[in-house]
C-alpha cells in the first residue's frame, strides 16, 4: 500500500504568512515566491583561518538582482538590504566569499559574532552555505544540495 504524505510549509514574509500543503517531494519547493533566505551558519571574514561562502542559485523564472542584509543576532532586526549582484540569470549560480558579502553590506564584523545573513531576490532563490577550514577542506552547512 502506498501512502501519500503531505507537509505543511509556513513561509513568513514581511507582508503576510502563507501556509501551503505540498506533496511528499523534497524537490518540490515553493519556487515561484521570492522570499528571503536566512543563512544562520555565517562566520565573519575577520575569523582567522576560516572562510564562509554563500552560493546563490536562481531557481525562479526571471533574472533577479541579489541583495543581502545583516540580521543582528541580539535583536533579530535586519539592516537595509544592499546589492550583492545586479542580475543573476535564470538557472545560474554565483558563489560569494565572506569578504565579498561584508564589502556589499559595508560592514566589518567581529570574529565571535554569529549573525544571520538574509539573501533576497525578486525571483525564487536557493542559498547554500559553505565553510572553508584551515588546510582547504570545504564543508556544506545548508540543506540545499
Amino acid at each position: 500500500m502506498i501512502k501519500s504524505l503531505l507537509f505543511t510549509v509556513v513561509i513568513i514574509t514581511t507582508n503576510a504568512t502563507l501556509t501551503t500543503r505540498l506533496p511528499n517531494s523534497v524537490h518540490q519547493k515553493i519556487k515561484e515566491l521570492a522570499v528571503p533566505n536566512n543563512v544562520r551558519s555565517y562566520v565573519p571574514a575577520s575569523y582567522a583561518n576560516y572562510t564562509s561562502y554563500l552560493r546563490v542559485i536562481n531557481t525562479g523564472t526571471t533574472a533577479t538582482p541579489i541583495t543581502v542584509a545583516y540580521v543582528d543576532p541580539a535583536t533579530g532586526v535586519a539592516t537595509t538590504a544592499k546589492t550583492l549582484l545586479a542580475s543573476l540569470p535564470v538557472g545560474a549560480a554565483r558563489t560569494f566569499s565572506s569578504t565579498q558579502l561584508e564589502a556589499a553590506l559595508g560592514l566589518t564584523m567581529a570574529g565571535p559574532v554569529r549573525p544571520m545573513i538574509q539573501v533576497t531576490g525578486t525571483s525564487a532563490l536557493e542559498v547554500q552555505s559553505f565553510m572553508q577550514q584551515p588546510g582547504g577542506v570545504f564543508n556544506e552547512f545548508s540543506g540545499v544540495q
